[in-house]
């Protein structure tokens, strides 16, 4: 092969990978937009965990009774609540980890804000989380397994939350200190 060839072919491969690696940015770019539009349009909505299937139970009935009886929340303010939309999610056969969670997605989003703020308040075996895209709800779960294993090993207070599509994990020892990143977050796939 003559050495003008060679060049030739060599301009053009290193042409067609600059190609690539700029398609890969744009898709990359696109995917990240994705995500975010994706969890915009989540933000109305939160998931609760372990609340017991009933059988013939209006679904607004049991989220109301559990917001009461969890919360503590008052029963006019419980009244001024208004959904947009609520069921539970699909179960699966061999899901061992409980009754299958409750979506609710709320109209004004002050709703949504006085339920998470009272979360604290939820007895052991119940959680209420923010509805975020798969991908995110995948990373959640990841730290919180990493979180679970700080508090116990090495007592940890430990939170977990999202910035743009990324979610951190953040640690502190005592209430009085600040929340530091934890090294794991900063590796995050997501």
């Amino acid at each position: 092969m003559s050495n003008e060839l060679q060049k030739s072919l060599e301009f053009e491969r290193n042409r067609v990978d600059e190609a690539l690696e700029e398609i890969s940015k744009k898709n990359a770019e696109l995917e990240e937009k994705l995500i975010l539009l994706e969890k915009h349009d989540r933000k109305y909505n939160i998931l609760i965990y372990g609340v017991e299937k009933k059988q013939n139970k209006d679904i607004s009935k049991v989220v109301y009774n559990f917001f009461a009886e969890q919360l503590e929340l008052d029963e006019e303010i419980l009244l001024s609540v208004r959904f947009a939309n609520l069921h539970r999610l699909r179960s699966y056969e061999n899901d061992k980890r409980g009754p299958p969670a409750i979506l609710v997605k709320f109209i004004h989003y002050h709703d949504r804000d006085l339920i998470m703020g009272n979360s604290y308040k939820l007895q052991s075996g119940f959680r209420i989380l923010s509805d975020l895209p798969v991908v995110m709800k995948k990373e959640r779960s990841r730290l919180a397994t990493i979180a679970y294993k700080l508090r116990k090993e090495k007592y940890l207070k430990t939170r977990i939350r999202d910035s743009g599509t990324q979610m951190i994990l953040e640690t502190r020892k005592t209430k009085e200190d600040r929340w530091t990143i934890h090294k794991t977050a900063l590796n995050s796939s997501s």
